[in-house]
């Protein structure tokens, strides 16, 4: 069983730690790219009002949805980035001849509807009428292993600096240690970063 409130996202630095959640805002047939979450996390996503449909794609099918490779975040802790150039919702056969060997699955999400995106699947969302939707994401026992994966292959630390014993620690231990690892210099970057995205925000007009 695992607590509502555990979220190993907590034990980050506040410079680098994700935020909590995000307002998502979407006008009639917009859509996002075909992607995974960041981190590969498991993230959520709960329809405020409006009408979201999903295409969502089980892992395993890197081959038939072209996805780019070498492409990074830029978060102010880095990780890969998992991108497709098919739009699922207009696909290019001439382009993306492959793509049409794809299995996923179809869903409308309502407000007041909770949809959750598991680690590993592909997801494309489509507004059908302008939508509002809060999205958010979770770090617990079930998928921190594939978290810090994420974090560590980019980079951010070297593996090898990495005791054999942390992989003995509980999973809340686990993350503590490695986040403790992280440099100085990363640390800093995120701060920058995080400060950047909020003065952005914080000099939009209107």
């Amino acid at each position: 069983m695992v607590s509502g409130d555990e979220d190993f996202f907590q034990l980050f630095p506040k410079e680098v730690r994700p935020w909590d959640s995000m307002l998502l805002w979407g006008t009639r047939f917009s859509r996002s790219s075909l992607h995974i979450d960041p981190y590969n996390w498991t993230g959520t996503n709960a329809v405020i009002s409006g009408l979201k449909h999903w295409k969502l794609f089980p892992p395993g099918q890197d081959q038939f949805l072209n996805v780019l490779s070498n492409r990074k975040s830029e978060f102010p802790l880095n990780c890969y980035k998992y991108n497709s150039p098919v739009d699922a919702y207009e696909v290019d056969d001439q382009g993306f001849p492959d793509f049409k060997k794809a299995r996923y699955l179809e869903i409308d999400q309502y407000p007041g509807e909770l949809l959750l995106l598991p680690s590993g699947w592909f997801h494309q969302a489509y507004n059908m009428e302008e939508t509002m939707a809060i999205s958010s994401q979770f770090m617990n026992i079930n998928n921190y292993r594939i978290i810090l994966e994420e974090i560590i292959k980019i980079g951010n630390i070297q593996r090898s600096d990495i005791a054999p014993e942390v992989s003995k620690l509980a999973p809340e231990e686990q993350v503590k240690a490695v986040m403790s690892m992280l440099p100085k210099h990363i640390i800093e970057r995120g701060q920058q970063i995080t400060k950047d995205i909020l003065e952005q925000v914080l000099n939009t007009d209107g």
